[in-house]
């Protein structure tokens, strides 16, 4: 066939349109296996892939369709944004997404911490989610406890305040979030002082010792500074009587103050007169002076009058 040709009709078809696009939830997440309706001018139906991925293929050209996400999905927790998408004469491809929004709500269970001592390592935090979510706890006085994850390290004393917080997932919305408080203390300590034996009066004691359980420095005062004074642990006998001592420990900014703790011990008089006794007899005088039985028969000096008579009132107040 030679030439032009002539007298040949040719009928032009119009390719046909898709409408797609994607469901996600309020996180971001892709929502699967969502069912969608097509209705208008044809009706078909579908779900959403593992990506929250759609499409209605084949549409005609200039005709109307509305695209409109499955209610029923709804009772798992689901409620759509836009409710349907409809295209009145679609002219080209069209993409239309939808948003799954979370219509389930969520509490969070969350006891507070027993009270803790600083330096403890306390046990883990723990609250619970109606939705099986997890929990994210947070610090709100890092100056007394911090956190990291469920555990929680005691940086301070005074009130640790934690809260317990769930952002939502899927169809389940943010959780109200929970703060509990609970008091880390200071660390205990007690003083351990025992008491000086009777000291004769113008010998040179032996220091006083004490010791708290925190190893911090104890601090020694006299009670009775007519009878005995005290400079670090250096005690200086002033005259017979009854030397009282208190050792106290005020702590620091992690150690409680410890309880005060008062000895007392004897100052026995230096008799004068004791020259003619033995050995033994200035002994026991001395240890009866020691447990405050006798003081002797004079103060200025001090005189024991060793050969004086017993009255029967002396004797009285002896036994």
């Amino acid at each position: 066939l030679a030439g032009p040709m002539t007298g040949a009709n040719f009928a032009a078809t119009a390719q046909p349109f898709t409408v797609s696009g994607q469901i996600a939830d309020a996180y971001g997440d892709a929502v699967a296996n969502v069912p969608l309706s097509l209705s208008g001018a044809s009706t078909a139906s579908t779900i959403t892939d593992f990506f929250g991925n759609y499409a209605f293929g084949g549409l005609v050209p200039g005709l109307n369709y509305t695209v409109t996400p499955s209610a029923t999905l709804a009772a798992s927790g689901y409620s759509f944004a836009p409710s349907s998408a409809p295209f009145t004469g679609l002219s080209n491809n069209q993409t239309a997404n939808f948003s799954g929004l979370p219509t389930l709500p969520q509490t969070i269970t969350f006891a507070a911490p027993t009270a803790q001592t600083i330096g403890a390592v306390p046990p883990a935090l723990a609250a619970m989610d109606s939705a099986s979510l997890p929990v994210t706890f947070t610090s709100t006085t890092p100056g007394v406890c911090s956190t990291s994850g469920p555990a929680f390290t005691l940086t301070g004393v005074g009130i640790c305040s934690v809260t317990a917080s769930q952002s939502g997932s899927g169809p389940y919305q943010p959780a109200s979030p929970v703060t509990r408080s609970f008091t880390v203390n200071l660390l205990p300590q007690t003083i351990a002082f025992a008491p000086p034996s009777g000291q004769p009066l113008g010998s040179a004691p032996p220091p006083i010792g004490a010791t708290a359980s925190s190893g911090l420095t104890v601090t020694f005062t006299s009670n009775s500074t007519s009878v005995c004074t005290v400079s670090g642990s250096a005690i200086t006998l002033l005259t017979a009587g009854t030397c009282s001592i208190t050792a106290t420990q005020p702590g620091n900014a992690i150690v409680a103050a410890a309880e005060p703790v008062t000895v007392t011990f004897t100052v026995i008089p230096d008799f004068s007169d004791l020259g003619d006794q033995t050995a033994n007899e200035m002994s026991a005088i001395e240890l009866m002076a020691s447990y405050g039985i006798t003081s002797g028969c004079s103060s200025t000096p001090f005189d024991y009058c060793p050969d004086e008579q017993v009255t029967r009132g002396q004797m009285a107040v002896f036994i």
